[in-house]
């Protein structure tokens, strides 16, 4: 092989490179001979720091079995003094402390009590606040009755239509006063009763009992006798009920027990 050959087969290197880092690998073992003569003639070139052990003073304290008292406490005790369970100030302290929290206790108490009171009072008032108004509603409707009843001596107005009418017969009774005013109750009611073509010249009639309140409204109604026709018999119920309220007579000993209409389809 070729010296040509020899010298195409390695890499190139500058000739300054060269020089430059061989310089750099000598300097890092002739620094260290240095340093290492420099120490054994007693001289440092890197001084080293010392580590001194840091120690801190504790007290290891059994936390199960801590003593009552502080140990500047149990300096001041007197060793001839007796053994108690424990100081006279530790023994007042848990009495104050139990005799507060029972008063505690017994406050809570009284202001449950308190409450309790106040709650039924509110109740009682409440109960005798509808009791009142019972009693004054049943006053009023009392003496609505009693205003009722002493309608003639209070000298209660006439209400129209309350008289019938004599008429121009000249022969012939107008019927007592129960069949005069039954007679204007049966016209009323006729006002707003409709008979039906279909109910006609068939022969039906009915009678209803009524009985009325000294306001005029129908205190209750009842077939005393039927007709044939539903229709028919309850065409008057709602007649009855559209006519309220009725005239009252003068003398209301009339509405003692109550009135009896009756109605012909062919009226």
């Amino acid at each position: 092989m070729s010296s040509d050959t020899l010298q195409n087969n390695f890499v190139q290197i500058p000739r300054a490179a060269l020089i430059a880092s061989i310089i750099l690998h000598l300097m890092v073992p002739t620094g260290w001979l240095t340093v290492k003569a420099l120490e054994a003639l007693g001289i440092s070139v890197f001084p080293k720091t010392s580590i001194k052990d840091v120690y801190q003073e504790y007290v290891q304290v059994d936390l199960v079995g801590l003593p009552d008292i502080s140990i500047r406490d149990l300096e001041k005790l007197d060793p001839s003094l007796p053994e108690v369970e424990a100081p006279a100030e530790v023994q007042k302290a848990a009495e104050d402390d139990s005799m507060a929290l029972e008063a505690l206790k017994q406050a809570a108490v009284e202001k449950e009590k308190a409450e309790e009171k106040l709650k039924k009072a509110a109740r009682e008032e409440e109960e005798k606040k509808k009791a009142l108004k019972q009693i004054e509603e049943e006053m009023k409707r009392e003496q609505a009755l009693k205003a009722l009843s002493q309608n003639k001596e209070r000298g209660r107005p006439k209400l129209k239509g309350n008289i019938l009418s004599k008429g121009t017969a000249t022969v012939g009774g107008i019927g007592t006063p129960k069949d005069q005013f039954t007679a204007i109750i049966m016209a009323k009611i006729k006002e707003k009763f409709y008979i039906a073509p279909t109910q006609r010249n068939r022969g039906l009639n009915n009678a209803i009992h009524l009985e009325l309140y000294p306001t005029g409204r129908v205190r209750s109604k009842r077939f005393v006798k039927a007709s044939e026709d539903s229709f028919f018999d309850s065409g008057v119920m709602q007649a009855i009920s559209e006519a309220e309220p009725f005239p009252i007579p003068e003398d209301l000993s009339l509405l003692e027990g109550g009135i009896t209409v009756r109605f012909k389809a062919e009226e």
